[in-house]
């Protein structure tokens, strides 16, 4: 047996922000939750609102509704004024609290917020989020109570919205539609050996076609997007799709548009992605991150935007961009090391089979600028030993020592390093 969770993704709320993951450890204690019942006493209402308590979830019945016995509205009026938040949540399973009603109008006249269709635990996590970050200012928390910050209630829209939309994308959707009905009348025709005029047929589509088009279409034509750098035409296709639109489908390589992007070093697209909610850690078929690929291609403005949302290198990305940091070594490309040092990579790295680092190889082939990049990383080790116990300053002697590896790196060359290496490793 296993536990399977299903999750609807297009309602995950999204990274809005370049930023790392923080978690808010600052909650306040001061919370709790009182469940009204028909015939609850005005003392024991008024012992719990009592200090040092800041916030309470009233669990009220249907939308809303409590009893509206005066000596009931008093003690939570008093305790209102005194600084308490409280947030009105129902007991039901579903459904919001309005205060359209009017017990829900009296309570809101005592100074309890409305809850919205907040769960009560999730309310009261929330009551004990915010009165940890504004303990002193209960105005603030109100208001904020009645504000969808995670996704914890749901936003209603103060005007009607229409699914249906005239910018550039419904258009090529139009087309690619029509013209694949028209092939197929067309060859229908063929077959009958109907050489006449094509009969007009109504070609027009539903908008629940568009839609459905659209979202068969969504990830070529935002990978399309994103790998033309057509900012223009990512944000309209955005706007026309509205919550049907998934900036993290994937196309036939396992790919979103974020990969794309990141590897041909559109910034602006990266950027208006990530602000939009699109997942810096998903990878493709191949097990790679946008990270990766923004390295490997050394695009170091995309990388300095991803590793400032908090992008990072897996493990067994290491291994597959170890090679490829051997290979930069070896021929002193300097601008890849950096952008691969800048992205997370292991300066200490080495190879699984001989324990070499990449301090070995600038050492042995002389990459003096380099060893320099190498040394300048705050985290280099110039102690490790490889597979059979040597350090790097054993492998300069037996150098030096070596007329023909003098011949490709000069004893002053050797001696240079080595000076450095000392110095760093004291």
């Amino acid at each position: 047996m296993y536990v399977c969770v299903d999750v609807n993704w297009p309602l995950i709320l999204r990274p809005t922000h370049i930023a790392k993951f923080h978690v808010n450890t600052e909650l306040n204690p001061n919370v709790g939750s009182l469940r009204l019942f028909p015939g609850i006493s005005n003392s024991t209402i008024r012992a719990f609102l009592a200090p040092p308590l800041q916030g309470v979830v009233l669990e009220t019945f249907g939308a809303g509704n409590a009893p509206c016995r005066p000596d009931l509205l008093n003690a939570l009026k008093e305790a209102s004024d005194r600084g308490v938040v409280i947030v009105n949540c129902t007991q039901c399973r579903k459904g919001l609290v309005t205060d359209a009603y009017a017990t829900g109008k009296q309570l809101a006249a005592s100074g309890v917020v409305p809850g919205a269709d907040m769960t009560p635990e999730c309310a009261l996590t929330k009551l004990s989020y915010l009165l940890g970050k504004t303990p002193d200012n209960p105005a603030h928390v109100r208001r904020m109570m009645t504000k969808n910050l995670r996704g914890e209630l749901t936003v209603r829209s103060a005007s009607q919205r229409f699914s249906a939309s005239t910018n550039r994308t419904n258009p090529l959707i139009n087309i690619l539609m029509k013209f694949s009905a028209r092939g197929k009348v067309v060859a229908r025709q063929d077959l009958e050996n109907k050489h006449d005029a094509l009969i007009e047929q109504d070609l027009t589509m539903s908008v629940e076609e568009e839609m459905i088009a659209q979202k068969a279409l969504g990830p070529v034509l935002l990978c399309s997007a994103a790998g033309s750098n057509d900012l223009e035409g990512l944000q309209l296709l955005v706007e026309s799709m509205g919550d049907m639109i998934n900036l993290n489908c994937i196309d036939y390589d396992g790919r979103v548009p974020l990969h794309v992007a990141c590897r041909e070093g559109n910034l602006k697209i990266v950027e208006y992605l990530l602000l939009h909610g699109s997942s810096i850690h998903l990878r493709d078929r191949s097990g790679h991150t946008p990270l990766f690929d923004a390295v490997h291609e050394k695009h170091a403005d995309v990388v300095a935007i991803l590793r400032e949302a908090g992008a990072h290198l897996a493990e067994s990305e290491m291994s597959d961009m170890g090679p490829i940091w051997f290979k930069a070594i070896k021929s002193n490309n300097l601008k890849w090391a950096q952008v691969a040092l800048d992205a997370g990579f292991d300066v200490n790295w080495c190879d699984p089979i001989e324990g070499r680092h990449g301090l070995d190889i600038a050492v042995c082939l002389g990459r003096l600028s380099m060893l320099k990049t190498l040394l300048n990383h705050p985290n280099i080790n110039v102690k490790s030993v490889d597979k059979w116990g040597m350090t790097i300053l054993d492998k300069i002697e037996l150098l030096k020592k070596n007329s023909d590896a003098s011949k490709k790196v000069s004893i002053e060359a050797l001696e240079e390093m080595e000076a450095l290496i000392r110095k760093k490793s004291n």
